[in-house]
C-alpha cells in the first residue's frame, strides 16, 4: 500500500464528525501576580528570560506585572509534562495597549509544524479574547497537542504581546486547566490519528543546496507551441501562487500556506476557501484534522504535485486563460527546502505550459525582501543556465513580450524604500546583462506610482521609467462595482496615458473578490469584498476594457488564503470550529469560465455587457480534469 493509500485508510476509519467541546473540569494550575510575592501553583513565571521584561506594577489598587515582549511558562506539575495532559485550557487577564496584537506559542507533538529535529516548537493558537471586570480582559486558548518539554527557550508555553514603540502590557493571572479523563482520552486517540497525517514526509529536508540546483536541466517535453507567444498584447494572465504543500507530498515541508499558527486545524487555518478535489486522483490527495458535514475526511492538494499542476494548467486551457505569472518569492531562495519547493513548482508549470499551450514566465515578489538584488540575480543566472530558462529552443511556452523573455518584479511600493536600489540594480542586469539579459521587465507597482511626490515616491516613478510593462495593484482598493468603475477610471486612464507617452505597456490588475479573515483569525469581515456572483469581477474587466487596456494580470489563480482564488473551490467545504466561503450557489468552475469569457471579451469575440454573460445550461457542470 501506498504512502497516501495508507494515510487515507488510517483517516477514513477515524471520521466521526467534530466531538462536542471537552470539558475542562482536570488539574488546575496557576500563576498570580496579584499576590505579593506571587503565587505560583503548579505553573512557574520564568522571570529571568533573556527576552522577558517585566516589572511589578499596580492597578486600582492591584498588583500585576506590566511589560512587553514574551512571558515565558514552564509547568511545574509533572503531569503536564512530556504529553501526560495534551488537551488544556490557558486563560490569562490582562491589560492591553490600543492598538495591540496577543498571540500564543507553546511546546507540540505536532510534527508538521517546523519540521525537522525540533518538529513541533513554537506551535500557535488562536487567541479569543472577552471583557472581564472593569477594564481586564480575559484571554483563552485551547491546547489539543501540548507536548510541554521545556522546549520553548526553556519553558512550556509563552505569551507574545506586542503593539506600538513604548506600549506596555499588564498581566494579573495565567491559569492553565486540564480536560477531564474521558475528553483527555478522546484528544489521544485524535492526535494519534492527526501523527500520521502529520509525520509523514515531515522530517529534516534531506538535500543541500548544490543538491537542489543540481536537480535543474533544460526542458525535455514536447509543447503544443510551434513558437514562443512574443506579445502579451491580447492576454489575460493569472498569477499563479504554487506555493501550497501538505505532509506526504515529498517536500518535507508540512502545511506550507494551510497553516496559520504552524497548525493546520479546525480552528486554525489559514486558507478562506477549500479547493474542490472531487477531480483529483488519489495520489493528488492529502487528508487533513477537517471534516465534511457527514463526517468523511477533507482533503486538499499540494503544488508540490506534478499531476496538479498539470491539471491546474488543463484548467486553463479548457476554459481559454491564456497563461500564468509564477510567483517566486524571493524569500524562497535562501533555504534549500524553500528553493527545493519553488524549483519544483517551476519545473512543473514549465511542462505543464508546453503540453496545454499556455504561456508561463517568472514572477518575483520582493515581500519582505530586503535588499535582495544579489539574491534575485544569482538566482536568475542558476535559472538561466541550468533550466535554460527563456533561452531554451524546445521550451517554447515562456512569455515573451515585444519578442523579449518577460520577467516581473512585484512590489515596488513608495514605503518600501529601502529596497529601491536592490530594483534598480535589478532593471539594469534583466535589461543590459550580456549573457542573462535582454528581458522585458514588467513592474507590479503601488496605485499611486505616478502621483506619490515623496522623495520615496520619485524614486519609485523613475524606476518605473526604466521599465517596459507598468501593473499597478488593485487588489482591495475598491469594494464593489461602483467602486471599481470609479477607481479605474481615475486610475487606468491616466496611468495608460503616461505608458503610451514613454513607451510603455500597462497591465492593469482585476480580482474576483477578497477575504482574509481565517488568516487573521477573524479580526477582519469575512467576505470582505463579495463577489456579487461574478458581477464584481466582471465590472473591472469591463471598465479596464473602456479605460483602454489591452491585457489583463487577474489575481489569483490559487489564491484561497486571501480568497481571490478563480480556479475549482468546493461548494461543501468542511464544516466546525473554521468557517469557509462558498461561491455564493455557483458552480466550482464558474469563475474559471468568467476569465475565460473575459478573455474571449479582450479578443472582441463576444459583445460587451454590463452583467456578466449568461453561461448556457450545458455548460453549467465542471469540465473534467
Amino acid at each position: 500500500m501506498s504512502l497516501i493509500a495508507l494515510l487515507t485508510a488510517i483517516s477514513e476509519q477515524a471520521s466521526a464528525g467534530p466531538d462536542p467541546e471537552p470539558a475542562f473540569d482536570g488539574k488546575t494550575v496557576a500563576v498570580d501576580f496579584s499576590t505579593d510575592p506571587r503565587t505560583e501553583n503548579g505553573l512557574t513565571f520564568l522571570e529571568k528570560s533573556v527576552e522577558t521584561k517585566w516589572a511589578p506594577a499596580e492597578v486600582g489598587g492591584a498588583r500585576a506585572i506590566r511589560g512587553t515582549g514574551y512571558a515565558y511558562f514552564s509547568f511545574a506539575s509533572p503531569e503536564f509534562k512530556n504529553g501526560g495532559l495534551p488537551l488544556v485550557r490557558v486563560t490569562f487577564e490582562y491589560l492591553d495597549p490600543t492598538p495591540g496584537t496577543l498571540s500564543f506559542e507553546f511546546d507540540s507533538s505536532d510534527s508538521s509544524v517546523h519540521p525537522g529535529p525540533q518538529a513541533g516548537v513554537w506551535k500557535g493558537r488562536r487567541v479569543t479574547t472577552s471583557r472581564a471586570t472593569g477594564p481586564w480582559r480575559t484571554g483563552t486558548v485551547i491546547v489539543r497537542d501540548g507536548r510541554f518539554s521545556n522546549r520553548c527557550n526553556g519553558g512550556d508555553f509563552r505569551l507574545v504581546f506586542g503593539g506600538s514603540a513604548g506600549d506596555s502590557w499588564t498581566l494579573r493571572r495565567v491559569t492553565v486547566t486540564a480536560a477531564s479523563p474521558e475528553d483527555q482520552e478522546k484528544n489521544r486517540q485524535e492526535i494519534s490519528r492527526r501523527a500520521y497525517i502529520s509525520a509523514a514526509d515531515s522530517g529534516p529536508f534531506p538535500l543541500t543546496r548544490a543538491q537542489v540546483l543540481e536537480q535543474l536541466g533544460p526542458y525535455t517535453g514536447q509543447s503544443l507551441l510551434t513558437a514562443p507567444v512574443q506579445s502579451l498584447r491580447g492576454k489575460v494572465v493569472c498569477g499563479y501562487q504554487g506555493w501550497f504543500a501538505a505532509p506526504g507530498d515529498g517536500s518535507h515541508m508540512g502545511w506550507v500556506h494551510y497553516s496559520e499558527h504552524g497548525g493546520f486545524e479546525p480552528g486554525d487555518c489559514h486558507i478562506e476557501y477549500w479547493p474542490d478535489t472531487s477531480e483529483l486522483d488519489p495520489d493528488e490527495k492529502f487528508p487533513t484534522p477537517f471534516h465534511k458535514a457527514d463526517g468523511s475526511t477533507a482533503y486538499v492538494p499540494s503544488s508540490y504535485n506534478r499531476k496538479t499542476v498539470l491539471r491546474h494548467f488543463r484548467w486553463m486551457k479548457t476554459y481559454g486563460i491564456d497563461g500564468a505569472f509564477v510567483q517566486r518569492f524571493v524569500n524562497s531562495l535562501r533555504s534549500p527546502a524553500d528553493l527545493n519547493k519553488v524549483n519544483t513548482v517551476l519545473t512543473h508549470v514549465r511542462e505543464a505550459a508546453n503540453l496545454t499551450g499556455r504561456t508561463y514566465s517568472v514572477m518575483y515578489d520582493l515581500s519582505g525582501g530586503g535588499d535582495c538584488a544579489d539574491l534575485i540575480i544569482n538566482d536568475w543566472k542558476s535559472l538561466v543556465d541550468r533550466m535554460r530558462l527563456a533561452h531554451d529552443p524546445a521550451d517554447k511556452a515562456y512569455q515573451e513580450d515585444n519578442g523579449k523573455p518577460v520577467v516581473t518584479l512585484w512590489g515596488l511600493f513608495a514605503e518600501r524604500a529601502n529596497q529601491h536600489q536592490a530594483i534598480q540594480r535589478v532593471i539594469e542586469f534583466l535589461h543590459n546583462d550580456p549573457q542573462y539579459g535582454g528581458c522585458a521587465v514588467m513592474l507590479g507597482v503601488a496605485n499611486d506610482w505616478q502621483t506619490n511626490m515623496t522623495p520615496e515616491g520619485r524614486k519609485m516613478l523613475q524606476l518605473c521609467e526604466a521599465a517596459d510593462i507598468i501593473s499597478p495593484w488593485m487588489v482591495g482598493r475598491f469594494g464593489d462595482p461602483a467602486g471599481a468603475r470609479r477607481f479605474i477610471a481615475e486610475h487606468n486612464v491616466p496611468d495608460q496615458k503616461w505608458c503610451a507617452e514613454h513607451g510603455k505597456e500597462y497591465m492593469p490588475v482585476i480580482f474576483p473578490g477578497f477575504s482574509w479573515t481565517n488568516m487573521h483569525d477573524g479580526q477582519t469581515p469575512a467576505n470582505q469584498i463579495p463577489r456579487l456572483q461574478g458581477r464584481f469581477f466582471w465590472t473591472q474587466a469591463m471598465a479596464s476594457r473602456n479605460a483602454g487596456a489591452s491585457m489583463l494580470y487577474i489575481a489569483m489563480f490559487d489564491e484561497i488564503d486571501e480568497g481571490t482564488a478563480i480556479f475549482k473551490c468546493d461548494p461543501n467545504p468542511p464544516v466546525g470550529e473554521t468557517h469557509f466561503l462558498s461561491f455564493e450557489g455557483l458552480p466550482s468552475d464558474y469563475y474559471l469560465w468568467l476569465a475565460g469569457q473575459i478573455g474571449r471579451l479582450f479578443r472582441g469575440e463576444i459583445p460587451e455587457s454590463s452583467e456578466p454573460p449568461q453561461r448556457p445550461a450545458s455548460a453549467t457542470t465542471n469540465h473534467p480534469g
